[in-house]
């Protein structure tokens, strides 16, 4: 038996290596030193001497290594025998020293130095300067220790190719010039092949992949609706996540990072994030220069991403870029658009199926397509078109042309939406060698936007100088935003070269710090002007345990021992069924060989879809079994590590219909003839309404589906309008002129009512208000007020009712639109106020021939528009718009026939033929001249004379008439909208709030709900980019809170929606909401009804009323009785009606009384005295009980009690007192006011006395006037009578201190605003009761409780004072409710000349300060 040690020694001056042998032979105990390899001798020499001191077992080996040779001494004598015999030069590990019959020595090397050989790939042992030949490279031990690898054999390369040779496997290709792809726009989307379409998918998607990166574009859905743009483009590298985003933004892994941005690792692999003109990211490695460039250019909440991929990729890449093989025909695959976005987006459970694209173009107008290309038709001119032959435009129907088209279409045809498209182009042509980085000069309506301190450069040099590299070599240019010469871009500023901070992976250092690069062995320190010394750090040394392996990672020079040296880089992956999974590992260990890496799935070994290298599983088309723990394994030496992924496929989503049928994902199915359904991305039913293919023909042409899809022909969508003086049109056409000064009912069907309220307008009348009635609310149109039962709205406004109807309210600026969905009918009703005195409502075909109110019947038959509420056709105007009066009908007189207002006015001659010239030229241009096809224009003409002379010959009071003709000629299918734009011989100019502009943009308008509006289009007043409507402001969308019928509510803020029982948290952007949770429990005695607005049920007591509580019947004659049934249905055997005194169940006394068929109206067939007295019906519903009481009585033959007083006048404020005297011995008094019976509680005080009862006010308000009932009940009699409360505000005197008011800006000195304020009662005006606001348009705001200072109400204005506070202030005095505003005073907040002088002092002081400290 042996015992071995292995010493390579190598000598220090040549390098030559020894190996010494050392063993005691059997017997004669000798020292025995040569070659032994394979346990067997191979040449050896024996010692003769000192075999005593040998054979004791306590002698010392030395071996001495020098010049050459070696030296052997035994107890410190050399034996020279042994010296004289050199060993052979042998293979390490393949010899030893060997022990036979082992004693104790003691061995010592002099003069030697350890070294190491070098491992092959192999496995295999290798000298230094010895090679082997792997593949297609030479391998070769170094003095290092290591392996150097060189390749071999090169390839010719033709032209339009370079050599390119992987490093790693040494595998040369011919590659053609990096292909380009770009998503852009809507998006659009140009592969590496040139293969241009559209797809609309909002996730992320793969665009590339090229052996261990990936590139993916993330689409996002801004605006709600189509279009969808790329906002972030990714480059996934080793596990990381490298990002440029629109607004410049960048990251890694999703966290922020400055940029210049350089990540390097061990290898010499590189990523950069560099701004060049634009954000860029570039990837070097694989001696690639660079292996793909990717490019955001940068449109503010969305981007351009732009690829360019290394020519290594082609034919291996896969995404929505396309597969690089040259045949742009199969980048799309077999399936289409949206199967290939399916097969490349990255699982996301949220992440719908892509739609169709849509034309945009269509909702735009008729023309809107003609538009859009014309106004992307410079890609045929000068400069672009020296590239047209070399890059198709396209043409109308498809390619760039078509797409730039389809933008500019997107943005409402406005001309800037063409200059993203044209910048793709010009790339496209850079990418073929035709120059046209400098085309903006050529288009005046593209320049483009560069951040602040920033200049755009179409020729700028790259690479761009950084505080990194601040004098780059250049390389060529690139068109983008750059610095001034000499500065450079810092945290989004450019900045001097001595501002510049130490930066290093994306984040800052302050000088000082110390930063440590592992990945280059460096340990620096942040200097100034961000320049860093750095000295290189050593490595410690290592000892590794058994189960450890000597192991590196990526990024740092530095090895570690490591027992986990396999690594899974995406060791969580979740894919749809049907989607592919590319699993990657990582071996952190030199020299393992391929054949001992291995892949398993849930244990077993796998062999299909491993790359070459074997670091990479590939499975395609995934399904249910791909499920489950797959595991890469690596061995080297007898030591093995692994890790293991963990995927999940997740099957389709499955819908379930009640029926108990069932559909997977993507499946479409009928539910019957209408009903087409399609099975979402979340399991849930998409149906919609499909047409049978039966014609719907006149009289109801269109087809409507409900909201169960059932299919109905109806009548077309009627208008009605009345504008200006006014002048109506109704339904069926019929116009005419009413000049009434009430409140008349102008359109009624079904849950709608619509009124208008006239007012006297000097010799004329103009509507001032109009209110609409829709279930239990009532809204208010008034001037730019909107109110909902009373209450201010804030516009926009929506809100959802239980029935699941919609009604929303949008500010045009120029008007207001209302608009109610229900049912399948979108719109049910649109009604538009333009905030002065024009209207018109436009109704579904389904209220045809139900409607009521000044528009007509609505029949089809012009002849009988005027027909009256009692079903007569009334032969006036004056007569019909009287008989449609609300409420004050008698006060309401009939008006006269409007008269000849130019003739009133003295307007004749030539002053009359200028008018009437200019309606003709008016009329006679487009879109009216066209409308006249259609739509007889004579009564248009007629009706803007009379108002352009009603007005004294003011051209603009016919604008609102025209507003009322274009609905008209929109309606007839002539599209008019708009009109103020198209047609120029007009003078209306539309009347928007400050800071708005007129204009075509989005429908909806934009709106905290969607700051981008809609997808159709309409002529507003639109806020700037970035702004929304509210009210009459522009607001900055950040400052959005959330909006629900009509009521703001502030980020954080919680409200309900009942009807949606919904209670909901308003979000920065948008609302949370959950389903409320009901909690009801209603005691034995109430009834649980609903309520319409409210999501819980009520419980109700008193749920059965009384409709005619004090029922007086007249002698011998019958008398019916009501009862109401509030909240829910009831049968007539739920209906009991008895009579007391006795209790007594006359529900089926036939003879003396009957009932109703539905149980709630009890008559008394014959009153007598018999018959008076207490009656009441009981209603029992599931339990509960409630009831309503009656008293019958007869009339009173003589007085009971009288008013003292028929009238009391009393000023809000002061004690009001109502006072009746008793006549007669009564059993029972009482008092009601407007209908609620009274009772000495609040400020309400009531007396009985013998012979008077009186009720006081303590003090009275406004809204306790009105009319108080004595009421008294005698002997079988009972007698009342009314006093008039007249009430009148509390009069307040109300005197600016000064006014206007004038302060200086930041000063100290006093700045204030102040009113005295005298009460006409006489009492006290407190602070408490005054505020004083900001006024604005008619409106208050910013208010604050005043401050009393000398007898005046005073709001001070501090030093921190600024311009902006400057305008009008208005005292609010509210004092019982009733609130009084006064006269504005105008303050005039000046500059401060010395402004900015005490803050430099300030700064000189504190300087000071630190030079003494």
């Amino acid at each position: 038996p042996y015992g071995g040690m292995v010493f390579n020694m190598e000598d220090a001056d040549n390098g030559n290596y020894v190996m010494m042998r050392l063993k005691l032979t059997t017997g004669v105990q000798s020292v025995e030193i040569g070659k032994l390899m394979n346990k067997l001798k191979s040449g050896t020499k024996v010692s003769t001497k000192n075999n005593a001191a040998i054979s004791s077992g306590t002698a010392t080996l030395e071996i001495l290594v020098k010049d050459e040779e070696e030296s052997v001494f035994i107890n410190g004598v050399e034996d020279a025998e042994m010296s004289s015999y050199q060993p052979f030069f042998v293979e390490p590990g393949a010899v030893g020293f060997a022990f036979q019959n082992v004693r104790d020595w003691a061995i010592k090397i002099s003069g030697a130095e350890v070294c190491s050989y070098c491992v092959g790939a192999n496995g295999q042992n290798y000298l230094i300067g010895q090679s082997y030949v792997d593949g297609l490279r030479t391998c070769s031990c170094t003095a290092a220790g290591g392996m150097e690898c060189k390749c071999g054999a090169t390839l010719n390369c033709g032209a339009g190719t370079t050599l390119w040779t992987d490093p790693d496997s040494c595998e040369s290709k011919c590659v053609k010039s990096p292909a380009y792809c770009v998503s852009s726009g809507d998006p659009h989307y140009s592969t590496f092949d040139g293969k241009r379409y559209d797809a609309h998918g909002v996730c992320t998607y793969q665009a590339a992949s090229c052996g261990d990166f990936t590139v993916a574009f993330k689409n996002v859905d801004l605006y709600g609706r189509a279009p969808r743009f790329t906002k972030r483009v990714e480059l996934d590298f080793l596990g990381t996540t490298f990002s440029i985003a629109a607004g410049n933004r960048a990251a890694v892994n999703d966290v922020a990072v400055q940029y210049p941005y350089v990540k390097t690792y061990t290898n010499g692999d590189k990523v950069e994030i560099i701004f060049n003109g634009q954000l860029e990211i570039r990837l070097y490695n694989k001696g690639r220069n660079p292996s793909v460039r990717l490019r955001a250019t940068n449109y503010n909440t969305w981007i351009n991403g732009e690829m360019w991929l290394h020519g290594s990729c082609s034919d291996i890449t896969e995404g929505v870029c396309g597969n690089w093989n040259a045949n742009p025909a199969d980048d799309l695959g077999t399936a289409g658009i949206n199967a290939m976005l399916e097969e490349f987006k990255q699982y996301d459970e949220n992440c719908p199926a892509p739609p169709e694209p849509i034309d945009p173009c269509k909702n735009v107008g008729d023309d809107a397509r003609a538009e859009a290309l014309e106004i992307c038709a410079p890609l045929k001119a000068s400069p672009f078109s020296q590239c047209n032959s070399a890059e198709s435009i396209g043409d109308e129907k498809e390619g760039l042309w078509y797409q730039c088209a389809t933008d500019v279409c997107n943005c409402f045809n406005d001309e800037t939406c063409a200059c993203p498209q044209f910048d793709v182009y010009a790339q496209l042509c850079i990418n073929k060698g035709i120059d046209l980085a400098n085309w903006r000069e050529s288009i005046s309506f593209c320049p483009y936007d560069c951040p602040d301190g920033q200049t755009y450069n179409a020729e700028g040099a790259t690479p761009v100088p950084t505080c990194l590299n601040k004098d780059p070599t250049p390389t060529g240019t690139v068109r983008g935003c750059f610095c001034p010469n000499g500065q450079f871009l810092q945290d989004g500023v450019c900045v001097p070269s001595n501002q510049c901070k130490c930066l290093y992976e994306g984040i800052f250092y302050n000088n000082g710090q110390s930063i440590r690069k592992d990945s280059e062995c460096e340990e620096c320190t942040c200097k100034d002007a961000g320049e860093m010394t750095c000295e290189p750090f050593t490595c410690p040394g290592l000892n590794c345990a058994a189960d450890e392996l000597e192991a590196t990672e990526v990024d740092e020079c530095c090895p570690t021992c490591l027992s986990g040296w396999v690594e899974a880089l995406n060791p969580e992956v979740t894919v749809k069924q049907g989607q592919k999974v590319e699993l990657t590992c990582e071996v952190k260990v030199d020299g393992v060989m391929k054949d001992d890496i291995k892949w398993y799935k849930d244990g077993e070994e796998i062999t299909n879809g491993i790359s070459s290298d074997r670091l990479v599983l590939k499975v395609k088309k995934t399904d249910a079994e791909d499920d489950g723990t797959y595991t890469c394994e690596a061995t080297k030496g007898g030591v093995t590590a692994t890790d293991d992924f963990s995927v999940t496929v997740v099957g389709p989503k499955i819908c379930e219909h009640e029926n108990g049928h069932t559909w997977e994902e993507g499946d479409i199915y009928t539910l019957s003839e209408t009903v087409e359904c399609t099975c979402d991305q979340a399991g849930v039913h998409v149906c919609d309404c499909v047409d049978d293919g039966e014609e719907c023909t006149d009289p109801n042409p269109v087809v409507w589906f409900n909201d169960e899809c059932v299919k109905t022909c109806v009548p077309e969508y009627g208008l009605c309008s009345a504008a200006a003086d006014p002048f109506y049109n109704t339904f069926d056409g019929s116009e005419f002129e009413f000049k009434g000064d009430c409140k008349y009912n102008f359109f009624s069907c079904g849950d709608v009512k619509m009124y208008a309220d006239h007012v006297k307008d000097e010799a004329s009348a103009k509507t001032k208000s109009i209110e609409i009635a829709f279930k239990v609310d009532t809204f208010k149109l008034e001037g730019a007020r909107v109110t909902l039962n009373g209450d201010q709205a804030t516009i926009p406004m929506h809100k959802t009712y239980g029935d699941g109807a919609v009604l929303t309210i949008e500010n045009l600026g120029n008007g207001y639109e209302l608009k109610i969905v229900h049912d399948g009918k979108d719109p049910m009703i649109l009604f538009k106020w333009d905030k002065v005195s024009s209207y018109s409502v436009q109704s579904h075909g389904t209220c045809k021939g139900f409607t009521g109110g000044m528009c007509g019947a609505w029949d089809g038959k012009k002849n009988n528009d005027l027909t009256g509420p009692d079903g007569d056709v009334i032969k006036s105007a004056e007569d019909f718009g009287t008989a449609w009066v609300v409420d004050d009908v008698e006060d309401c007189p009939v008006p006269p026939e409007p008269t000849d207002a130019c003739d009133d006015m003295g307007i004749e001659g030539a002053d009359r033929v200028k008018i009437e010239t200019y309606i003709d030229n008016v009329l006679g241009a487009n879109p009216f001249k066209k409308c006249s096809e259609k739509v007889d224009l004579e009564p248009v003409a007629a009706e803007m004379l009379q108002q352009i002379c009603g007005l004294f010959g003011d051209l603009d009071a016919g604008c609102a008439l025209l507003g009322q003709l274009a609905e008209k000629c929109t309606a007839a299918g002539v599209k008019a909208d708009g009109w103020e734009s198209k047609n120029k011989e007009h003078q209306c100019v539309p009347s928007c709030p400050a800071g708005t502009n007129y204009g075509t943009g989005p429908k909806p308008a934009p709106s905290c709900d969607k700051p981008f509006g809609g997808g159709k289009t309409q002529d507003a007043c639109f806020c700037p980019e970035g702004q929304v409507l509210i009210d009459e402001n522009c607001v900055d969308v950040g400052e959005c809170g959330c909006e629900y019928g009509g009521k703001l509510f502030e980020v954080g803020d919680k409200f309900e929606k009942g009807d949606e029982c919904k209670s909901c948290t308003c979000r920065g952007e948008g609302e949370d909401c959950a389903d409320m949770t009901c909690k009801t429990k209603c005691k034995d005695d109430q009834l649980e009804v609903d309520v319409e607005g409210d999501c819980c049920p009520s419980c109700l007591s008193d749920w059965v009323t009384a409709v005619n509580p004090e029922a007086e019947g007249e002698q011998g004659e019958s008398l019916a009785l009501t009862c109401e049934v509030e909240g829910v249905e009831i049968a007539a055997e739920e209906v009991t009606w008895i009579r007391n005194p006795g209790n007594e169940d006359i529900t089926k006394g036939k003879q003396a009384y009957d009932v109703s068929k539905d149980g709630l109206t009890l008559t008394i067939k014959k009153v007598d005295k018999k018959r008076v007295g207490a009656y009441k019906c009981v209603v029992e519903k599931d339990g509960s009980t409630s009831e309503g009481n009656f008293d019958v009585t007869l009339p009173v033959e003589e007085d009971l009690i009288v008013a003292v007083n028929k009238e009391v006048e009393f000023t809000a404020g002061e004690n009001a007192k109502a006072e009746c005297t008793l006549l007669q011995p009564v059993t029972e008094v009482t008092w009601t006011c407007n209908g609620k019976k009274m009772t000495s509680e609040g400020n309400v005080e009531i007396t009985v006395k013998k012979a008077y009862t009186k009720i006081t006010f303590k003090p009275a308000g406004t809204e306790d006037a009105g009319t108080c009932t004595c009421s008294a009940k005698g002997i079988g009699t009972e007698d009342s009578d009314d006093v008039e409360l007249i009430g009148g505000d509390n009069e307040l005197t109300i005197k600016e201190v000064a006014n206007p008011v004038e302060c200086m800006e930041k000063t100290k000195k006093d700045c204030r605003t102040g009113w005295t304020i005298e009460s006409a009662n006489g009492n006290k005006v407190t602070s408490k009761q005054v505020k004083v606001c900001k006024f604005n348009n008619g409106k208050t705001s910013s208010c604050k409780p005043s401050k009393s200072s000398k007898g005046a109400f005073e709001r001070k204005f501090g030093k921190k004072r600024k311009i902006a506070h400057g305008g009008e202030y208005v005292a609010v005095v509210t004092i019982d409710g009733v609130e009084t505003v006064s006269d504005p005073i105008t303050l005039n907040i000046i500059a401060n000349p010395d402004k900015g002088k005490g803050k430099n002092k300030d700064k000189e002081d504190k300087k000071d300060k630190e030079d003494k400290k």
